[in-house]
């Protein structure tokens, strides 16, 4: 069982600080404030999650936040409620709900910061600080989330409580280093009293110290530039994959050698972009303007999230899949190393291969044990599934799979085909397997990516 962490500093101790909304972000943000020795106050709209969150070693998310939380509740510096049972003291209240896409339009759902934003505001006092941080279009901020705050606490923003928005800048499976230790944070306010506010409560927990934006909007545009940034530079890296890979050239040769050079910086390409932030800041980006052009953006978007279909139809058309073709997904998180399927690429194969009649399907993830979407389509038995599949696709680049001994694939009949879309085993060859890739070039055919024209 884990241990709770010793406070060994008492840098926030005169401290109480809130948090609304107790999901990736929200956890881990009250965590650091719990290991910097502040009582932290928490509030979920789930009262399935404040009861789970109660229980510290169900926290699904890292180490560093459930020995935090082990700790705070037993000290009683942790206090978690439902949402209206009780109203917060804090004198920082930190909202930290995700904000996400609206399936059809694709702009921004402000369904949960509206909600999250009116409930910091009922327990509003005069002096007490509001900090945003879910990554927002430009704007959300001020015209937003500060009228809502004002309707209900009766207070005026800036001359009777300051609000700072600071985006959060984590990596889900390490957040707590990242705030702590590996990044700056930004920081920003509607006002210099706010401003400088921010900064003296950052300084007490982000080792990297702060950098100041001048105003609100740019710390919204900045965190939604990081995002945006990973996006462009992935279909970049898929469109050059799939250009190697036509050429008879080795994607992988090509990355290694080029990021040799320090002004070169090729990402990993793959089946497309998952999780609750990449694949949503350029259309929070996209919808803000209305003048400036946003092709390269969206373009990106477009190339990313067309790479799942790339690949049905070379199994269709180079593989010759059928409905007898048995295939296993390897990988329903995101990304290696985390628990978190949030706009997992994994669904959109799997709903692609079932509308094409391709149904003896399995999905593996060593860290996801149960999933509401794929039922019984998830195993956890991964020697098993690779036994009896005919197929098997790297869709997450999770250490197991990378460590795993494929040589050992015990199999009757023909070899099992390894689709390999994220390089785990680029240069390797077993007897047992037959290997491809995304950008392996000449090494192997059938390339696994062909680009259809319609010519109709």
């Amino acid at each position: 069982m884990l241990q709770p962490r010793e406070i060994k500093d008492g840098r926030a101790l005169d401290l109480k600080v809130a948090v609304f909304g107790l999901g990736f972000v929200g956890t881990s943000i009250a965590a650091v404030w719990l290991r910097a020795g502040a009582a932290v106050e928490g509030f979920d709209v789930s009262s399935e999650r404040i009861a789970s969150l109660r229980n510290p070693t169900s926290i699904d998310f890292e180490q560093a936040v459930e020995e935090a939380f082990a700790q705070g509740l037993a000290t009683g510096k942790l206090q978690l409620y439902p949402v209206g049972s009780a109203k917060s003291e804090a004198s920082v209240k930190f909202v930290c709900v995700p904000v996400y896409l609206s399936n059809r339009e694709k702009r921004a759902d402000l369904t949960f910061l509206k909600g999250a934003s009116s409930s910091a505001g009922s327990a509003l006092k005069k002096g007490d600080a509001v900090v945003i941080c879910p990554s927002v279009p430009p704007g959300t901020t001020r015209s937003v989330v500060v009228p809502l705050l004002q309707n209900a606490s009766g207070l005026s923003a800036g001359s009777d409580f300051d609000v700072i928005y600071s985006p959060e800048r984590i990596l889900v499976g390490r957040a707590v280093e990242d705030i702590e230790k590996r990044y700056p944070a930004i920081i920003s306010g509607i006002d210099e009293k706010s401003l400088a506010r921010a900064e003296a409560l950052f300084l007490k927990v982000a080792q990297k110290g702060v950098i100041k934006m001048p105003n609100l909007e740019t710390a919204e545009f900045e965190k939604l530039a990081e995002g945006v940034y990973r996006d462009v530079n992935i279909a970049l890296a898929n469109e050059l994959a799939m250009a190697c890979d036509e050429l008879g050239v080795n994607f992988w040769s090509v990355r290694e050698a080029a990021n040799s050079q320090p002004f070169c910086n090729l990402h990993m390409p793959g089946l497309g972009v998952g999780g609750a932030c990449i694949p949503v800041y350029p259309w929070f980006v996209a919808h803000a303007v209305k003048e400036s052009a946003t092709t390269i953006i969206e373009n990106s978007r477009e190339v990313n999230d067309s790479m799942v279909d790339y690949l049905v139809t070379s199994l269709l058309t180079n593989f010759k899949v059928g409905d007898d073709t048995k295939i296993s997904i390897l990988g329903l998180a995101f990304r290696g190393g985390v628990a978190d399927s949030r706009l997992s690429v994994t669904y959109r194969l799997v709903d692609l291969l079932q509308k094409e009649g391709i149904t003896r399907l399995k999905v593996h993830d060593p860290l996801i044990l149960k999933d509401s979407r794929l039922g019984n389509l998830l195993t956890q038995d991964l020697d098993g599934v690779l036994s009896s599949s005919d197929i098997a696709i790297i869709a997450t680049d999770h250490k197991m799979y990378t460590d795993y001994q494929w040589g050992s694939v015990k199999r009757t009949g023909s070899k099992l085909k390894v689709i390999d879309c994220k390089g785990l085993l680029i240069g390797k060859e077993f007897t047992s397997l037959d290997i491809f890739g995304l950008g392996y070039g000449d090494d192997h055919n059938p390339r696994i990516y062909e680009k259809v024209v319609d010519s109709a």
